[in-house]
């Protein structure tokens, strides 16, 4: 008996809590996230330039799919436009940490080779430190386009 009641309660939390899941750190949406959270309707595609987020599951040529949201928390994948000094146009990062309107992005962590060339993410560790105000313009939460 005891085990049909551990069968019941686990057959329960999969089929009727929706959950926000990642497989490593690709973000997967559930449909909570989509009613609550995010203004799906004025998403856009975009296709993404090099390798910095690859370990994150975001490689080069990847489609994702940018959900404008009211406010981005850390752990989130966002795509955003830098208009800091050392910025040369739009980025997919990860919010690593947040203090008020300032954000600590970070792609991936190693170095890595591409086209010959050692290659390292541009981002708050490396370039930019924290991006705040002004400096950043967040387009929306980005998903990969196939979830």
């Amino acid at each position: 008996m005891k085990y049909y009641i551990i069968i019941f309660v686990v057959t329960i939390f999969i089929v009727a809590v929706p959950i926000q899941t990642s497989a490593g750190d690709i973000a997967v949406m559930s449909q909570f996230d989509r009613s609550e959270r995010y203004d799906v309707e004025n998403s856009r595609i975009y296709q993404v330039e090099g390798n910095s987020m690859k370990t994150l599951g975001f490689a080069h040529d990847a489609f994702v799919t940018v959900v404008p949201t009211a406010e981005a928390h850390v752990g989130d994948v966002i795509a955003f436009e830098c208009a800091h000094d050392e910025c040369d146009g739009a980025y997919i990062k990860k919010i690593v940490q947040k203090q008020k309107s300032c954000y600590w992005l970070e792609g991936r962590q190693d170095i890595w080779e591409e086209n010959n060339q050692k290659r390292q993410s541009m981002d708050s560790r490396t370039t930019y430190g924290w991006l705040c105000g002004d400096d950043i313009d967040i387009y929306g939460v980005a998903f990969l386009k196939d979830v």
